[in-house]
């Protein structure tokens, strides 16, 4: 009876144990399957003009392994900027119409706006070669102008795709955000030409009227805007702005059920999707790749300048440290380990990897000096091996000659020897 009992005393804890472990291990996967939210990037302490990084999310950015594109959105608030990227990732990740969206990025359906401060989310879109850093921004009408403003210009700054949301039509106050990021990239860059890698822009127009074609859209920012649109023609050249159109939604509940969206409407989002993910990869003015080490770089400098009395001055010449620090980093990986490297294969292993070098530093000068630096190595490992091949003549010759002596002994006839 006591064997029958402790019997079942110990089948019954194993089937607690087995459950206890069937619980843990689906909450993990459970949790792994579910992602993650987004996170606070940047912050303005108390809604006043000091500004704080998340240091966490920031790290997780500084690992991304280049390249990446850093879409932003920007708007007024509740024009729909959240939902849309929600839905968006949700696409990004092969999901459909028949499947729940998940709340990466916070939503409401109050009137009051939900999204304050900067926010991100890092994500790779299946069939993507690199990450997508996700920014959505506090509306530009909210608050504190000045404290929105910055928040809204360092999303602006640090994205490659700059995509503003607008309701029916673009507003007043949508073409004087983009003057204002043309005034501040005037005051940043001065005579610097860099328009090849600046952000592009889209306008994403949220509405159930009839929209006007993508022509007067286009045409309306620089009409409306007569005196600002020659400052903002210089960063958004009107042949260069790319408009999408999305119907309006409402917010969370129809997220829960994507079936209640028509035909029409869910191939406008698909349409979106497909041109975001398009979107070119953030580089520096210069033209070299951002990698997530190079964005944080950038970020912190842009965060600094902002919280400075001299707010912005002086911050192109985060750029110019910044190609140098690629450049730097570079070298490290392709021309210095060729560069300590001595063998007969450098000089098929030099052409390489100077095509990759330049494919990361774009700055003439580093290329130059790598470029030398190659040639005097190839240079020193040639009189390396002449050296070795002048010794190894050498050794030749001496068991040539010993050999030789050795045959002519052989052949001598030897003399006979005398006997006393």
């Amino acid at each position: 009876m006591i064997i029958v009992q402790r019997a079942k005393s110990s089948t019954m804890s194993c089937s607690l144990l087995f459950a206890l472990t069937v619980c843990l291990v689906a909450g993990y996967f459970a949790s792994v399957t579910r992602g993650s939210e987004a996170k606070i990037l940047l912050e303005s302490v108390d809604d006043k003009a000091i500004y704080t990084l998340n240091q966490d999310i920031l790290e997780k950015i500084s690992q991304l392994q280049g390249p990446i594109r850093v879409i932003a959105a920007v708007g007024n608030a509740r024009v729909g900027k959240s939902t849309t990227l929600n839905l968006i990732s949700h696409i990004w990740n092969g999901k459909n119409e028949n499947s729940a969206v998940e709340e990466i990025f916070k939503t409401g359906h109050s009137h009051g706006a939900v999204t304050r401060n900067v926010w991100a989310h890092i994500i790779k879109p299946k069939n993507e070669n690199g990450n997508i850093l996700l920014l959505d921004v506090g509306g530009t009408n909210l608050g504190d102008d000045s404290v929105t403003d910055r928040l809204s210009m360092f999303t602006a700054m640090m994205s490659s795709a700059l995509n503003v949301f607008a309701l029916n039509t673009v507003g007043n106050s949508d073409i004087g955000f983009l003057y204002r990021i043309a005034r501040l990239s005037d005051l940043m860059f001065k005579d610097k030409y860099v328009l090849p890698n600046f952000a592009k822009l889209r306008i994403v127009l949220r509405s159930e009227l009839d929209p006007p074609n993508n022509e007067e859209i286009r045409n309306e920012i620089f009409k409306r805007g007569r005196e600002k649109g020659q400052t903002v023609q210089k960063y958004f050249p009107e042949n260069t702005i790319e408009v999408s159109h999305i119907p309006t939604i409402n917010g969370r509940r129809l997220l829960k059920d994507l079936k209640k969206l028509s035909k029409s409407d869910w191939e406008a989002f698909q349409s979106l999707a497909g041109n975001l993910q398009n979107s070119p990869e953030k580089r520096s003015f210069e033209g070299s790749l951002i990698d997530g080490a190079a964005f944080k770089q950038v970020a912190e400098k842009v965060v600094e300048a902002m919280n400075s009395d001299d707010s912005w001055r002086g911050f192109g010449d985060v750029y110019a440290c910044l190609e140098r620090e690629i450049c730097r980093r570079t070298y490290e990986k392709h021309i210095r380990p060729v560069v300590i490297e001595s063998s007969a294969g450098i000089g098929d292993k030099m052409i390489d990897v100077l095509d990759e070098f330049k494919k990361e530093c774009v700055l003439e000068d580093e290329i130059t000096k790598a470029r030398e630096e190659l040639k005097v190595t190839l240079r020193k490992s040639q009189g390396e091996l002449r050296h070795i091949a002048c010794v190894l003549l050498v050794l030749l010759i001496g068991v040539s000659i010993l050999f030789c002596i050795a045959a002519a002994n052989k052949d001598t006839p030897q003399r006979p020897k005398k006997n006393n």
